[in-house]
């Protein structure tokens, strides 16, 4: 269940009020799972600050913190609003259907294409359609080369735009085994 303090703190750095109203919706709109799951099943793929209960959440507030840091250095793209409300939204939603919309137990190979249809679910009608699509791409490409499904289909796009090329290694970072930064008390 959406606990609104859990992420208080990255809904502020939200400049455009109306994308952060549709943040707000899709974090109440979140499959309980979410809020619940380990961000890997087998342990494998995470360090263990990512395991056991609420682990999707230590996730996805890490990879906000190290896409931020990647931003701030500048050597991707520029460090403005604009961008920043990207990474953050696409961060916080690259994993929020992780599990599938059934809730598998296990990551689903299409959850970043799950994630953008989520998102289009929701109001969306009143953020400019650039600031979206540039979310969803990010999203869809946030796997980068773990782009196939289990019988090696490519299904996922690889990211090609410098802001998709910094979610994706953000993510790919925040899933590092040596990372530590949040303790399951912290959230």
């Amino acid at each position: 269940m959406y606990n609104k303090e859990i992420f208080n703190e990255e809904l502020d750095l939200i400049v455009n009020k109306e994308l952060r109203l549709v943040l707000e919706e899709a974090l109440l709109k979140a499959p309980s799972y979410f809020y619940t799951a380990p961000a890997s099943s087998s342990g494998k793929y995470h360090p263990e600050q990512d395991s056991g209960e609420g682990g999707t959440i230590r996730h996805t507030k890490t990879c906000i913190r190290v896409g931020l840091d990647l931003l701030r250095s500048e050597q991707f793209i520029e460090d403005n609003d604009y961008n920043r409300d990207v990474i953050i939204s696409a961060l916080m939603l690259h994993d929020i259907i992780k599990n599938g919309f059934k809730d598998s137990k296990n990551t689903v190979s299409a959850h970043p294409l799950f994630a953008c249809s989520f998102l289009y679910s929701l109001d969306i009608e009143k953020v400019n359609f650039s600031i979206i699509s540039e979310i969803v791409n990010c999203i869809k490409s946030h796997m980068g080369i773990w782009n196939k499904d289990r019988e090696g289909n490519e299904m996922l796009p690889k990211p090609q735009t410098q802001i998709e090329k910094l979610v994706h290694l953000a993510d790919y970072i925040a899933s590092r085994k040596y990372i530590d930064y949040m303790k399951r008390e912290d959230i």
